[in-house]
């Protein structure tokens, strides 16, 4: 009989991207080893959340029923692994209900296979989560609060929840994307269940659904005003839903579902949800770590045998939190454009959505704007947004007359342009420090946008020696934050971060400066004499003394900001993913095959015709790995780096701790 895996979640920590690979792959999966279960899943549902509400229901005939069919199921199963994948499972049942599931399936070898999050960065996903589909919440701190209170964040309570499976078959693993294998929820799922990468290489990564999709600064600021206007659009409470008026609530429901969608896709079309939001400021962050400390500490104890009892790393700047930008005329009337291109495209029926009808008293009806698209409108709590003698089919005029108030305190309102304006392209900056892959990301982003690029200079000059340009791409900016925060750039941009082990950035710093850099600076020359008259030891300590703080001053200063942050590390192991990932950001067009060629034509491989580790100390492109500082590095040096730089290596999360 089959292994019997049930990743219970938790909640935000990439469940449903797991659950759409599984879904979107399961026939492929089946032959070589996995077996997603049909058995609590109806046909276009990616989870198998009836079998949780199958333990809830209060006829236990149900449960009974429903858990001998998956039983059935996995007997009838030839792969080494059925899984099945709810987060459901890590909230919504009580020890009693989990109890009823193992009487039910106790003849069968099952995993439980959970992942954690640190509490403050699950709570605050959650938080942005609710607010996104329209529900109307309290303030950040008071929700925290109240989250803390729950109980269910206190891991070491919930897991042992689950004791009748045994500890034994527990798989708990801490979800924290930058330190998952490439990044990806998907890749330590693979290794934890030992599927061999070069099946799981042949799958397809979900179509329509996103591992990043996470609402930013300026969709938050929308959604809260939305959301909260006196007569906004939300979604309703629990507590509404069991007391309300089954009309009214039930209209409240669709509107904000319906509404909450478009929202979302006009969010998604304009960029805003790419952008980072942090609601944590340190005291908050400060809060839940103290507040699960000890819940933690034992669960990285007790079931991952980790004696310091941590179970996240702690980074030595805790979180700070987003300015949240007040929303310009010209951002309400893209969203209203792109609302209007919505209802036209999905909306059949005579009715669209109000953001708001505030109006001081006594003031005239706002101006409205003719749209010459036939688009279907009506009206909204007895307001009209269209002049009825002006939908399509009356005899009236074939234009619509459309009003969208912008929610705010006051009575503005926007006028909606009958054709929306071409958004300017944002304006690119790599950021990195020297000995960082630089010169690679460059002949990257040259082949995907080679009319966009600008060449880069010696000591940072394409950035200081001529006016920034709109949509511009400057690679190779070798600036800290704070001196990147002077120049004058126009429109919007994107930041993108490289950054590299400061211990093989040293080692690669060295190789460079004696032998493969050209003599471009008085610095370079004069670090080529001094290393040329000492021994390869001495030199590492004489560049760890003098050249390498500039590399880890830029590193330092960009860690904790909410651009994208990609370790030089994560390139090397995952080239075309890492770059796929850069080019999603910027929001640069371009076909994946046109993406590939351009990844291809920069790898180590094609520039230098030899393989990653193949050692030639004379050329610019010298090994292409990582971890080569351990064949350099003596208890010495060791300890030196320690002092100097280590903990800004944890606070990179190269390393947790001292103990390296």
């Amino acid at each position: 009989m089959a292994n019997l895996l049930i990743h219970i979640g938790y909640p935000k920590t990439g469940t449903s991207w797991l659950q759409h690979f599984l879904t979107q792959n399961e026939d492929e999966l089946r032959p070589v080893g996995i077996d997603y279960l049909k058995t609590g899943r109806a046909s276009g549902i990616i989870n198998h959340v009836r079998l949780v509400r199958a333990l809830q229901d209060e006829s236990k005939d149900i449960a009974i029923k429903t858990w001998h069919a998956v039983a059935a199921e996995v007997a009838l199963s030839s792969a080494p692994y059925c899984v099945i994948s709810a987060e459901a499972f890590a909230e919504g049942l009580s020890e009693e209900h989990i109890g009823i599931m193992y009487d039910l399936i106790k003849d069968i070898d099952v995993k439980i296979l959970v992942y954690v999050r640190p509490q403050a960065q699950a709570i605050q996903s959650r938080y942005l989560q609710a607010i996104k589909t329209g529900f109307r919440l309290p303030d950040f701190p008071t929700y925290v609060n109240r989250q803390i209170r729950k109980g269910i964040w206190n891991y070491q309570e919930r897991l042992g929840l689950w004791s009748s499976f045994g500890k034994d078959n527990l798989i708990v693993r801490p979800y924290i994307r930058s330190l998952l294998p490439k990044a990806d929820i998907l890749e330590d799922f693979r290794i934890t269940l030992g599927i061999p990468d070069y099946i799981w290489s042949t799958m397809s990564l979900p179509e329509g659904a996103s591992q990043n999709l996470s609402i930013g600064p300026r969709s938050f600021a929308a959604l809260k005003r939305i959301v909260y206007a006196s007569d906004g659009i939300y979604r309703p409470s629990k507590m509404e839903v069991e007391k309300g008026d089954e009309k009214n609530i039930t209209e409240l429901l669709e509107d904000s579902r319906v509404l909450n969608r478009d929202l979302g896709g006009v969010f998604h079309d304009l960029g805003w949800y790419d952008e980072k939001l942090s609601l944590l400021t340190p005291e908050i962050e400060k809060h839940c770590i103290d507040a699960f400390a000890d819940s933690n500490a034992f669960v990285a104890r007790n079931y991952l045998g980790l004696d310091n009892g941590v179970l996240f790393p702690i980074n030595s700047k805790l979180s700070s939190p987003t300015l949240i930008p007040d929303l310009t005329t010209d951002d309400w009337a893209q969203v209203a454009i792109g609302l209007l291109r919505r209802i036209k495209l999905h909306h059949e029926r005579h009715k669209t959505y109000k953001i708001s009808r505030r109006r001081a008293e006594g003031e005239s009806d706002p101006q409205a704007t003719c749209i010459t698209d036939q688009i279907q409108l009506a009206s909204i709590e007895n307001e009209p947004l269209a002049s009825k003698n002006d939908l399509p089919g009356s005899e009236g005029s074939k234009k619509i007359k459309v009003r969208i108030g912008e929610p705010t305190q006051g009575n503005h309102v926007m006028g909606v342009s009958s054709r929306p304006s071409v958004q300017p392209n944002p304006t690119i900056f790599h950021i990195t420090h020297y000995k960082a892959g630089s010169q690679w990301v460059y002949a990257v982003m040259a082949a995907v946008a080679p009319k966009r690029i600008v060449q880069p200079l010696p000591g940072v000059k394409h950035i200081f020696a001529q006016p920034i340009e709109q949509g511009r791409i400057y690679p190779t900016v070798y600036l800290k934050r704070d001196v990147f925060d002077t120049l004058q750039i126009p429109g919007t941009c994107r930041r993108f971060i490289i950054i590299r082990d400061l211990r093989d950035t040293l080692i690669s710093l060295y190789f460079s400066h004696r032998y493969s850099h050209g003599k471009t600076s008085d610095a370079i020359t004069s670090s080529r004499e001094m290393l040329n008259a000492l021994t390869v030891r001495d030199g590492l300590m004489w560049l760890m003394d003098n050249r390498l703080k500039v590399s880890a001053d830029i590193l330092e200063s960009w860690l904790g900001t909410n651009d994208l942050l990609i370790k030089y590390e994560q390139l090397l192991e995952d080239e075309y993913g890492m770059f796929e990932r850069i080019i999603n950001y910027c929001g640069i067009d371009i076909s994946k095959d046109r993406l590939v060629q351009a990844v291809k034509s920069a790898s180590f491989e094609n520039i230098t015709h030899r393989d990653k580790g193949e050692e030639n100390i004379h050329a610019h492109q010298r090994k292409a790995i990582a971890g080569d500082w351990r064949n350099h590095f003596d208890k010495e040096l060791k300890i030196k780096f320690k002092q100097s730089y280590g903990d800004l290596l944890i606070a990179a999360e190269y390393e947790k701790d001292y103990n390296w």
